[in-house]
């Protein structure tokens, strides 16, 4: 008899099954797939945040080929039929879980056996879904921030800002981090950690916004803000800036000033819902058509192999020039969720890393 077993991975599982630099391959390519995506739902949950159902489907073709599974368990084969992906991910938002020592962006992702509708696995999702958002990030730092990039600001020292200092390092030489956080214990907590990990970079806590902003390479918001993080005048030409904090049309981490200056590359048609985007749109301030989508500037190539003093190419998709600021904004989209997981799950099988929990057992009848 076919038996399901539903595979459980904690957040230190994915830790220990996923690199950032392979995390940086799956969103590139997850970014690119050709996956059924219907539109995430959100429900305000009044006093509290939010909660975000975001499902997707990553066909065969899409996938990663299941034959590399080394379950030998008489189950169905994690990834599904032929090497697909399917399931849904669960994220809230709750900025009071910092007082209960808990999250402040709990999650899990549920991923589902395509040909059967089997359970087959449980991953929290808190870990996966900051190593997926900055992965997309650091895909993003890759094609449009300059190969000269050496000065990062971050700003934020939760779970994100660390996972997003760990993937842009993986992408560009960055040798000097500033931190900035509303308490400045935290920034310091991060920038000593990150120390410890990376000798050769140097890490500080930001003493002027300004200063910062005006002297970063890459930008990095990542915080709950309500409202803008910086003046548009600040931002030097041929900075890339990353947005991934704002995700309902009220939120704006990134001033308009900054967004109407810039080529805007979104992970998703999501982001224009983000305040980031959204309020600019609403105002006429901005018009859609200058929103691009990082899938299209990968399979463009979009012009990001010069580097500072080479000529730009022109009439494709990215940054056309080293003066061109570019803005990537973030909301976060399920492929990557399931693509992320999908990865995940692979190395997980071949690692022995997880619980198997026997699930939807068959009648004997």
């Amino acid at each position: 008899l076919l038996r399901t077993i539903m595979l459980l991975l904690r957040d230190d599982d994915v830790r220990a099954c996923l690199s950032f630099e392979e995390a940086i391959a799956v969103n590139k390519d997850a970014f690119t797939a050709d996956a059924i995506v219907p539109n995430r739902l959100i429900l305000d949950v009044k006093g509290h945040g939010a909660t975000l159902f975001k499902p997707a489907l990553l066909p065969a073709s899409s996938a990663s080929d299941s034959s590399s599974s080394s379950s030998s368990s008489p189950s169905v084969a994690t990834g599904g039929v032929g090497g697909g992906a399917m399931g849904a991910k669960i994220v809230s938002v709750r900025p009071g879980n910092a007082s209960l020592g808990l999250p402040t962006v709990p999650g899990f992702i549920v991923m589902v056996h395509e040909e059967t509708g089997a359970l087959e696995a449980l991953l929290e999702g808190t870990y996966l879904t900051a190593l997926r958002t900055a992965a997309g990030s650091a895909v993003s730092a890759s094609l449009l921030s300059l190969p000269s990039s050496r000065s990062l600001v971050v700003f934020g020292a939760g779970m994100q800002a660390e996972a997003h200092i760990q993937a842009i390092l993986c992408v560009r030489r960055i040798q000097h981090v500033t931190i900035w956080n509303r308490t400045n214990e935290k920034a310091e907590q991060l920038a000593s950690k990150m120390s410890a990990l990376h000798k050769d970079v140097k890490f500080n806590v930001c003493e002027s916004v300004e200063a910062s902003v005006r002297q970063g390479d890459i930008l990095v918001a990542a915080t709950n803000s309500s409202s803008p993080l910086w003046e548009g005048a600040w931002v030097r030409k041929g900075t890339h800036i990353i947005g991934v904090g704002s995700f309902t049309p009220t939120m704006q981490e990134i001033d308009q000033e900054t967004v109407t200056k810039s080529i805007i590359v979104m992970d998703s048609p999501g982001a224009k819902s983000a305040g980031d985007i959204h309020i600019p749109l609403q105002n006429r301030s901005l018009t859609e058509d200058r929103l691009l989508l990082i899938g299209d500037v990968i399979r463009g190539h979009a012009s990001v192999t010069h580097d500072a003093h080479s000529t730009p190419v022109a009439g494709l998709l990215g940054r056309q020039s080293p003066d061109d600021i570019t803005f990537f904004k973030s909301v976060g989209t399920a492929v990557q969720d399931i693509a992320t997981s999908r990865a995940v799950l692979q190395n997980a099988r071949k690692m022995s890393i997880g619980m198997d929990i026997p699930f939807m057992e068959p009648s004997s009848s």
